[in-house]
């Protein structure tokens, strides 16, 4: 069916009979409750029409629009949704379980409960969309455009936001554990006291970010870029820091156990009163940290440069101090280990040939 009005009768009886119903004007009508489930529908006008609890499940839906559509507990189970819009749509209660969304516009959408687990929105406009409340465990972000996009108290557990420029999202509330946020953007959140368990924040910009007390246990930040953020008294043990740049950060009362911060840059970075026993610092620029009070138990410097550190009351025991740089560098060595002539001379090693 192509070029044509229909009524709505005419087009459920041509979705049950499997028609291919495309370029059809249905803006303002009254479809609430319709049941189109496996429709293959493009290019169809939805503007403005009541779609309360319409189902659409594993429909395909093409080029159509849902301007400020009704879409509230509408049944989007398994569909394939590609290049419609769905601005000011209101989706709120909406399943949208396991649908596939590419190229869509869903700017200021309101899709607050929505349940949205196994979702991806792929390259999708985002801006100002609510998804307050919404359950987007394991769902997938994309390239998304999302400017003031509302996260407010969403589940977001195992959830993947890939490039995402978070910056000016609202995230009060959520629970972020097992998520993946490689390279995007959060510099500037405030965050504090969230859970992060587990979560992947390889090349993340989080730079002036507000992590007290957050759970960071066992995440990942390599290559993140923490300047100046705010990681007081986190919980953060066998967390990975490799070439993470933290200058200027604090992370006071930090609990760090095990975790691993080789190559790191650590310029004026303050760990005061953090644990930090078995931790690896090798190679990673302290250059002016603090680490007051600190306890640094098995901890491994081998080969950091530790200019100008202050390390005024931390525990050293056994620490490995192995090929530091250390001028003017406040510390005690003598319950640590110092240079290793044999590591040396095999670090030194060439072959004679």
């Amino acid at each position: 069916m192509t070029d044509g009005t229909l009524n709505r009768d005419g087009l459920a009886n041509l979705v049950q009979q499997g028609e291919v119903i495309s370029k059809v004007d249905l803006s303002g009508m009254d479809l609430t409750g319709i049941v189109l489930s496996g429709a293959i529908l493009e290019e169809i006008d939805f503007s403005g029409a009541s779609l309360t609890g319409a189902t659409f499940r594993e429909s395909t839906l093409i080029g159509c629009r849902f301007h400020d559509a009704l879409l509230e507990e509408a049944d989007f189970h398994l569909c394939t949704v590609r290049k419609c819009s769905l601005q000011s749509a209101r989706l709120s209660g909406s399943k949208l379980v396991a649908a596939q969304f590419t190229e869509c516009d869903l700017s200021r959408a309101d899709l607050k409960g929505a349940d949205a687990r196994l979702a991806a929105f792929t390259h999708c406009k985002l801006d100002s969309a609510s998804f307050i409340g919404a359950d987007l465990e394991r769902a997938n972000f994309l390239e998304v455009e999302s400017a003031g996009i509302d996260f407010t108290g969403t589940t977001l557990s195992r959830t993947t936001l890939y490039k995402a420029d978070l910056t000016s999202a609202k995230l009060g509330g959520c629970r972020f554990d097992m998520a993946v946020l490689v390279e995007s953007k959060l510099s500037g959140q405030s965050l504090p006291d969230q859970v992060f368990t587990l979560t992947q924040f390889t090349d993340a910009d989080l730079a002036g970010c507000n992590f007290k007390g957050a759970n960071l246990t066992q995440c990942n930040f390599k290559g993140a870029n923490l300047e100046n953020a705010q990681l007081d008294n986190i919980t953060g043990n066998n967390t990975l820091f490799v070439e993470a740049r933290l200058g200027g950060a604090t992370l006071k009362g930090a609990e760090l156990r095990q975790s691993i911060l080789m190559d790191a840059h650590l310029v004026r970075t303050d760990f005061s009163g953090a644990r930090m026993q078995q931790c690896i610092l090798s190679r990673a620029n302290c250059t002016g940290a603090i680490f007051t009070n600190t306890d640094l138990t098995y901890a491994d410097f081998s080969h950091a440069n530790l200019t100008a550190a202050n390390f005024t009351g931390a525990t050293l025991f056994r620490s490995n101090l192995h090929g530091i740089q250390n001028v003017k560098t406040i510390i005690d060595p003598s319950a640590a280990l110092g240079n290793d002539p044999e590591r040396s001379e095999s670090e030194n090693w060439t072959p004679r040939y």
